[in-house]
This record gives structure tokens, sequence and C-alpha cells, in this order.
């Protein structure tokens, strides 16, 4: 990668800078309960007013103000989201989102009872009904331990990978891309959503991908850093709290994380020369998969880069052979979700048999990936547990990690 472009993607995305002062606004606003509503709205009103004076004569004073503001403003929301939250305890109607929730709970336990009839395997079933829909009452603890382990835990929470795969089985069946098939395509993404309970991981994903698709049919491109903050703002705007829930952490610093480090750590290894003539279909094949293979190693590693501190501070254990797990379970989860979403099809139909043979060929395929995550997680150094850093600790590691970027700028410079 140039080196420019490498600058303009660190200097060119203003929205995600925006979503982090909020963000911040927004930790203010629940540990200085010393200020009200009103007092926040106050300050915010005479930030905001001196960044309209200060326009145009000092920009640099007015650009200070207005970060001031988008911090202010988070703080302002979250107060606002606190005195609901009060309210809501006073009163016991139920509100139409809690009705909505009630309702896509119902809706996914149909779904998984209808999964479960299929007469997939105990283990499989738990798995399957996992990584599709996010249900995992059925997990033991020994699967969730190898899983863990072997650092592949996360393709056991619904996140932004699982939706991609069946934005990428929707796109395939779709192949005609008008308006109409973009607005079908979103519709079944945010049913999906709505079924699965609305994790926050999921939110995200499909916020992104609305936001893309519609930014492509104006066709306008946009920096994916940038529609990462727009989303984010978004979705704290809405709910505040959210910016507690692990799974949105998780969610966000890894897609920051992939779009900021997963092409410079690709380029770190120089591809065999194009100009080389492979005349041997075989010797071409194998470089282009060596190359993917590489690419998703690139992927794995960028995101451990931003999730890992947050994973330690969490869970107290740190994940090492991730970047060979991973070359296996992330094609299998897209075979298996696909596989999922097949055997629920077949059940539509007048006759078993199709969901017994697609059934008992999922059971396999999920056995194969427990058995080799298992093998995995029993050899030694594939993990380090024990891992306890405190909330200091870990913005330090943060700060470290963006020092380093920023020496690593000026140095290729």
């Amino acid at each position: 990668m140039e080196m420019a472009n490498f600058r303009g993607k660190i200097h060119t995305f203003p929205m995600l800078r925006y979503a982090i002062l909020f963000s911040l606004g927004i930790i203010a606003g629940r540990y200085i309960d010393a200020l009200s509503v009103r007092e926040w709205s106050i300050f915010l009103a005479l930030i905001a007013l001196a960044a309209l004076f200060s326009y145009r004569r000092n920009s640099f004073l007015c650009d200070c103000l207005l970060m001031v503001s988008l911090v202010l403003m988070g703080s302002v929301r979250c107060s606002f989201s606190l005195i609901g939250s009060h309210e809501g305890e006073e009163e016991a109607e139920i509100t139409l989102w809690e009705r909505g929730k009630q309702f896509s709970i119902e809706t996914k336990e149909a779904i998984i009872g209808e999964l479960k009839e299929t007469g997939m395997a105990e283990e499989p079933f738990a798995v399957a009904s996992a990584m599709t829909f996010g249900y995992k009452e059925e997990l033991t603890k020994e699967l969730r331990n190898d899983y863990s382990l072997a650092g592949a835990s996360h393709i056991l929470a619904l996140s932004g990978m699982h939706l991609s795969i069946i934005f990428l089985m929707l796109t395939v069946l779709f192949r005609w891309r008008s308006v109409v098939t973009s607005v079908i395509i979103l519709t079944i993404i945010w049913t999906y959503v709505f079924i699965t309970g609305m994790p926050p991981s999921l939110l995200r994903a499909a916020t992104m991908l609305t936001i893309w698709e519609i930014l492509r049919k104006m066709g306008r491109f946009q920096n994916p850093l940038n529609v990462l903050g727009v989303t984010m703002l978004l979705l704290l705007a809405i709910e505040p709290e959210m910016l507690w829930n692990i799974s949105f952490q998780l969610s966000f610093l890894a897609v920051a994380a992939i779009l900021i480090y997963a092409k410079e750590i690709e380029e770190m290894v120089e591809s065999p020369g194009e100009d080389l003539c492979f005349e041997n279909k075989r010797k071409h094949w194998t470089r282009k998969s060596l190359e993917r293979v590489w690419q998703l190693t690139s992927v794995s590693i960028a995101a451990q880069i931003g999730t890992m501190p947050v994973a330690a501070y969490y869970f107290g254990t740190i994940p090492i052979m991730f970047f060979i797990t991973n070359l296996v379970v992330i094609p299998l989860s897209a075979v298996i979700i696909c596989g999922t979403v097949l055997l629920l099809l077949t059940t539509l139909l007048p006759w078993a048999l199709p969901s017994s043979v697609v059934a008992w060929v999922m059971s396999w395929i999920i056995d194969m990936q427990n058995n080799f995550l298992h093998f995995f997680s029993s050899l030694p150094f594939t993990s380090i547990s024990g891992v306890h850093i405190n909330l200091v600790q870990l913005y330090l590691i943060y700060i470290i990690i963006i020092a380093a970027t920023v020496v690593y700028v000026r140095v290729k410079r």
C-alpha cells in the first residue's frame, strides 16, 4: 500500500472520530451524577453558540468547540436515557419495544423447536442453533471451553461475519441488483436480526450494510470507517446503554481494527510476482490459494489486535492458535449456516427423507469441527489463561497500540 493511501485512511474518517467523542460524552453523563439534563443542555448550548461565533474566524477553535459539543451531546443523551429508565421502573405498562422483543423471542423459540425436530445429534444441534440464531442454552460447558481455548468462540456468538454470510447468500440468489432486490435483501436481513433478538453486533452489521447499500445505489463511495462511525453514532443515539454491552464493544473494535490494519498486515508478505508465467494450472491455483489463506490470516490477526485487550479484561484468556483454527472454522461457518437454513427449508417438504439426509450431513460436519477444536484446545500453549488486567491497564494497552500505529506511519513515511 502506498504511504499516501495509508495516511488517507487514518486521517479521512471524521465520523468515527465524532462517534468516539459522542461515546466519551455518554461515559461522562453516566458517571458524573452531579449534573442534571438541564445543566448538561445549558453547557451544550453555550459551547455550540461559541462555535457558531468562531466559525470562519478561527477554524481550530471552532473544531475544538464542535468536538466538545459532541461530548456534551452524548452526556445529554445519556442523562435522558437514565431518566427514562427510572421512569420505566415505576411504570408496569409493557412498551411497544418490549412487545416486539417478546414476539422476537417466541419466534426464535418456534424456529429452534423446528430445528430440534429434524433429528440432529445433541452437540451438532447446540452448535448449529448457536451459530445461526444465537441460541446458546444447549451448549455444554465442555463445548464452550473447547471453542474458547482454541480461539473460535466468536463463531458461537452472532456477529457481522454471520450476517455477511447470509448477505452473500442473498446476493447470489438475487443476481440482478435493482432497487427492488436491494429492498428485498435488506428486508430479509433486518427480519433475521429481529428474529435473533437484535443483538448489538448484528444491529451494527445490518446498519452498516444498509448504509453501504444506500450509498451504492446513490453512486457514492464512502470510506468504510466513516460508515462505521455513522453506524456507531446512530445506535448510541437510539440506545446509549448499548455502549456497555460486551458484544457491542467487541464488534466495533474488531471491524475498526480490520479496516485499519488488515491490508497493511497482508502486504507485509509479498505475493508471487504477477509477471511469472504460470503455465501449470496447478501452480497457479496453489498461488491463489496461498494468497487467500494469507488474506484470511491477516484479517484474523487484525481483529485480534482490536479485541484481544478487551477479551483479556472481561474473560482473562488470550488465544494463541486463533490464526490456525480460524482458517478452518470460518469457511466451515459458512457451510454450517447455509446448511442450517437449507435444513429448515427441507422441513417444509411433505416427505422427511431430504431433511434426514441434510441433518445427518450437518451433524457430521459439525462433529468434525468440534473434534478439530477439541484437539487444538488440548494442546499445550494453545492459549494464555489467568490474565487479569484492570481498566487503567486496558486503556494503557490501547494507547500503546495507537502510539505504535502512529510510529509505524511516521517510519514508513
